[in-house]
């Protein structure tokens, strides 16, 4: 570690100790087990904020209009950006799934790949890897490319046999891993065409292939149920085997195939034969496959995701739907629709006090504390079925309002540092960890380090500045406790 970098450590840790509460294991117990049990899959984490964590006022932000105000934009640079690729890079997310089937980096080898656009054929039991068209619902509209990230959709493959010259029958494709991934996870429609698939994944040596593995498990409701013959057989210590026919009516299943440990190399997807009660598949009237077919939504690898649900002009409790109108629209139950696209208890939830539209509310300082309990205890609950805590948090504070706190404007009967002080309370109560970023900034313009005009954007927007250093903060932050 170079000198600078200790000094930059120890100046975090001084920060922290003045104006955070609760940065401590006992406080973040699944992150404090994650890391100790070498838990590398799975792990959803969740941003929440209000405008702010849109990244409005960050740098080159361009921002005149939106097509959700639960979505910013892609290419934001706000502290919440720059803390899903800080995420991205140090817990080496894998960087995309194949979505749909054929994309670029799938090798046909032999037999037919057809790609095709197929309704969802039900409910999914494995529902989280889902976008809204088997969700049926409006989520599009209101999440934007949120609901569809590392989603499954009606895209699809069919693959199928073909005849080779020795009268043989055979289709095999590649599909050349970009990052080292532990869990396979592949979407496919079982019934009555159903065939037999292997997945074969071949690594070089020097990969470890632990004992007892690999296992293959039927994803439902958040939870991994192993799987036995004949739907699913372990071939080697590389490849498995799962029979996709069932006496049924198509029905969408999600498969997870765990190898133990990352894995990097050329995981090869062939058809493998078919029971001999396998039927043709028809769609109404329309042939889909006239022999047994694999029909396959994609694959995602290690299932972790990191997504920015930023709600503009939205208090707490209109992120449960509590009736009142936002600035932005009507109310609707907002976390119960993202939770819908959540395969798995939320891992981490970091939340941005929405302390402006709070104020702008004048929400009750007891309603306030019982919205964030109400959204907090969502999360953890979520395919929870142990009730046991499950979901850490981290809650901060962002600047309020530049003519209040440094030009001398009236304030509202319930104030500012009311609401403020109510959050670091619910955290103090709680048990959750707490950053006062708004403390920090206020403290820095009366002790005449930094001038104010340069801490918002507009009197209610951060500016770049304190968008990069929250940004910073936040990453020492998950540094220190992950």
């Amino acid at each position: 570690m170079a000198h600078h970098d200790l000094d930059d450590a120890l100046s975090s840790l001084a920060f922290f100790r003045k104006y955070a509460v609760h940065l401590d294991a006992a406080s973040f117990p699944v992150l404090t087990a994650n890391r100790r049990g070498k838990k590398t899959t799975d792990r959803e984490i969740l941003l929440f904020g209000d405008s702010h964590s849109w990244g409005q006022g960050s740098p080159d932000y361009d921002g005149e209009s939106w097509y959700s105000v639960h979505q910013p934009f892609p290419y934001n640079k706000g502290y919440f950006s720059r803390l899903k690729q800080y995420f991205e890079r140090k817990l080496s997310l894998y960087p995309l799934s194949v979505i749909p089937f054929l994309s670029n980096e799938v090798e046909r080898k032999s037999g037919l790949f057809r790609q095709t656009d197929f309704a969802i054929a039900s409910t999914p039991a494995a529902k989280g890897f889902y976008a809204p068209f088997a969700h049926r619902d409006q989520a599009t509209a209101h999440l934007g490319y949120l609901a569809e990230e590392q989603k499954f959709g009606s895209a699809m493959a069919v693959i199928t046999p073909e005849s080779g010259l020795d009268g043989t029958l055979s289709a095999e494709c590649s599909i050349r891993m970009l990052s080292a991934a532990r869990k396979i996870y592949i979407a496919l429609v079982v019934g009555r065409h159903g065939a037999k698939l292997i997945c074969d994944l071949q690594m070089p040596y020097y990969y470890s292939k632990p004992s007892g593995y690999p296992k293959v498990y039927r994803i439902s409701d958040g939870r991994h149920i192993e799987l036995t013959a004949p739907e699913a057989e372990i071939i080697d210590t590389s490849a498995v085997q799962i029979d996709t026919y069932t006496p049924t009516d198509p029905q969408e299943q999600v498969y997870c195939i765990d190898y133990g440990q990352k894995q990097q190399g050329t995981l090869a997807i062939k058809y493998a034969g078919a029971d001999e009660r396998t039927m043709l598949l028809f769609i109404g009237n329309e042939l889909l496959a006239d022999k047994p077919a694999l029909l396959c939504r994609g694959i995602v690898f290690d299932a972790n995701s990191v997504r920015n649900f930023a709600m503009g002009g939205h208090t707490t409790g209109q992120w449960l739907g509590d009736g009142t109108l936002s600035f932005h629209g009507e109310s609707y139950p907002h976390i119960d629709e993202i939770l819908s696209y959540v395969p798995f208890t939320p891992t981490l939830a970091v939340i941005q006090a929405p302390i402006v539209n709070e104020y702008l509310q004048q929400t009750p300082l007891d309603k306030f504390r019982l919205h964030l309990e109400a959204v907090v205890d969502k999360l953890s609950r979520h395919l929870n079925t142990d009730n046991v805590r499950q979901t850490d948090v981290l809650v901060f504070t962002t600047p309020g309002d530049q003519t209040i706190d440094f030009l001398g404007a009236a304030s509202a009967e319930i104030r500012y540092a009311d609401y403020y002080e109510a959050a670091k309370k619910f955290c103090l109560d709680r048990r959750y960890g707490f950053i006062n970023f708004h403390q920090f900034f206020t403290d820095a313009v009366n002790m005449g380090y930094i001038d104010h005009e340069l801490l918002f954007d507009d009197s209610i927007h951060p500016s770049p500045y304190v968008n990069e250093f929250i940004a910073k903060g936040l990453q020492n932050a998950i540094d220190l406790l992950w």
